[in-house]
């Protein structure tokens, strides 16, 4: 209901969120930079917004192919590895996502010294992110939308069950930043 969906929102995801942005801005602030600057052009990758394991098909040769990208651009590959990591329709299991992450990893930080910093500190806003777009359930406009999509079923029911998915998804964010969880 509404009043856990506020508790878990006041009481979790804001105070863990607002810790993060202090932590970008007291690291950028040591290390001279401006969080808010441009990247630079050289440490940007192209980078399909919505990749992920749910959006990938895997061949009768057993390779991934990827499909279904709403948008694809240049960005930060932080948000590349972070969004691979953490889609909440990827359910990929910690191990596997900890490994993701260091072998992406490895990849852009041979070309970008800042980038081991810009993911440690930028990889739980974009997790912040997706427990925001999966709450997004509780607007009303996503809730005409899906009643006209004729999803159907209890939507108090469907509203817990994105409550309970972005709870589980800032969970493993905090479990990999426990600086992060709310005291």
């Amino acid at each position: 209901d509404d009043q856990d969906l506020r508790a878990f929102i006041d009481g979790s995801l804001v105070p863990s969120t607002a810790a993060a942005i202090r932590r970008i801005r007291r690291r950028y602030a040591e290390l001279g930079r401006d969080p808010a600057a441009d990247l630079a052009p050289a440490h940007r990758a192209l980078s399909p917004s919505d990749f992920g394991l749910h959006n990938a098909l895997r061949g009768d040769d057993g390779r991934l192919r990827f499909i279904d990208f709403e948008y694809f651009g240049w960005d930060d590959p932080v948000k590349l590895v972070s969004d691979t990591a953490i889609h909440p329709g990827s359910d990929l299991p910690e191990a596997s996502a900890d490994r993701l992450i260091e072998r992406l990893s490895r990849a852009f930080e041979a070309g970008d010294d800042a980038f081991a910093i810009r993911r440690d500190v930028l990889y739980p806003v974009f997790g912040a992110i997706w427990c925001l777009i999966v709450l997004n359930a509780y607007l009303p406009e996503s809730r005409s939308r899906r009643a006209l999509a004729a999803l159907g079923g209890d939507l108090t029911v469907r509203l817990a069950g994105q409550l309970d998915k972005a709870r589980r998804l800032h969970q493993t964010i905090c479990q990999r930043d426990p600086d992060l969880a709310p005291r």
